[in-house]
């Protein structure tokens, strides 16, 4: 499976500006999570593993691997 990127051309400017205030409210939530990993052995924020990992669950990415793909496709909007 082939991610498609997320375009905002079929939408208007005032509803991709919605869309991406809501994203980064989403994001700005993870941020209040506790990051237990270790630091300097970390190469992406937990806010952004975690959205990525949700919003590849909802694209139907079926493992790592369709994630880490549909993560590289999103790159534009992160």
């Amino acid at each position: 499976m082939e991610p498609a990127p997320i375009t905002t051309a079929s939408s208007t400017s005032t509803e991709a500006a919605d869309d991406l205030r809501r994203v980064l409210r989403l994001k700005g939530l993870f941020h209040s999570l506790p990051d237990s990993r270790v630091l300097g052995r970390v190469l992406h924020p937990l806010p952004e593993v975690l959205l990525i990992a949700l919003c590849a669950m909802l694209s139907d990415c079926e493992d790592y691997t369709d994630t880490g793909d549909f993560a590289r496709s999103q790159l534009q909007w992160l």
